[in-house]
């Protein structure tokens, strides 16, 4: 599991003013990340999305993730770029990797969300103009 500044998300029930309102916490973590829920070092962190990889990942990032998340979701190269093409088809923004990895879950996992309010945050436009293009035009590595 990548623990960055990016990873962690705490969310506080709310109400929409007439009712308590269910939220569920999904992390989302590159497919080349073992999914075992205990912090384990990987050989490598090359991805698209950069700021979920990491090589040894940080013990108490992985406790947070365990306790508060309601799953993991496991999202590929290819997911997270076609999210970044959607970002920036969709709404001219432009996603790095690990911005648009929200994104990518979703897309993944579409009747999981079906019939219910959903949001995303998108942070992180840093990515490399050369790739970028690469990305836009479906070039895949």
């Amino acid at each position: 599991m990548g623990q960055s500044a990016h990873d962690t998300t705490a969310v506080k029930p709310g109400t929409d003013g007439r009712r308590p309102i269910r939220q569920f916490i999904f992390y989302v973590s590159s497919d080349q990340t073992p999914k075992t829920g205990k912090p384990i070092a990987t050989v490598s962190t090359t991805t698209i999305a950069d700021d979920v990889a990491c090589r040894v990942p940080e013990p108490r990032a992985v406790e947070i993730i365990n306790r508060y998340a309601e799953r993991i979701v496991q999202v590929s190269e290819a997911e997270i770029r076609a999210a970044m093409r959607h970002y920036f088809t969709d709404t001219h923004n432009v996603a790095e990797g690990a911005g648009a990895a929200p994104l990518a879950a979703l897309l993944k996992e579409p009747e999981e969300i079906r019939g219910r309010r959903v949001g995303l945050v998108l942070t992180g436009g840093n990515v490399d103009r050369s790739v970028f293009v690469d990305i836009l035009s479906g070039d895949e590595p």
